[in-house]
């Protein structure tokens, strides 16, 4: 028989192995720790707020008729508190979220 029209020609490719950046992976690890003690650090914040009774967190005093002013100036407070609360998990969440892709990015480069 004849020879086929094309040759394949076929070619060892090595594999490399992935570089792995010690530092990119330190610093991964040491933001990710950062991320969740400021989570940990908001629960204790938040834990710590939500545990006052109400009658303390609005500065109502027992015996006394309610001031409604200062009633809704104490709950506007409170509100704030809780926003910036809010905001510190967000904030904790997404410094963590970035540690690990800091992590996960250094080790497949």
């Amino acid at each position: 028989m004849s020879e086929p029209a094309t040759t394949v020609e076929t070619r060892v490719v090595e594999e490399k192995r992935p570089h792995t950046s010690w530092a990119g992976v330190s610093a991964g690890i040491i933001v990710f720790v950062v991320g969740i003690a400021l989570l940990l650090a908001t629960f204790k914040w938040a834990f710590d707020l939500f545990a006052v009774p109400a009658e303390r967190a609005l500065n109502i005093p027992a015996g006394k008729p309610l001031d409604v002013s200062m009633a809704v100036q104490s709950f506007a407070g409170l509100i704030i508190k809780v926003l910036l609360l809010l905001v510190m998990a967000v904030v904790g969440a997404i410094i963590a979220n970035r540690g690990i892709k800091l992590y996960t990015d250094s080790r497949h480069k």
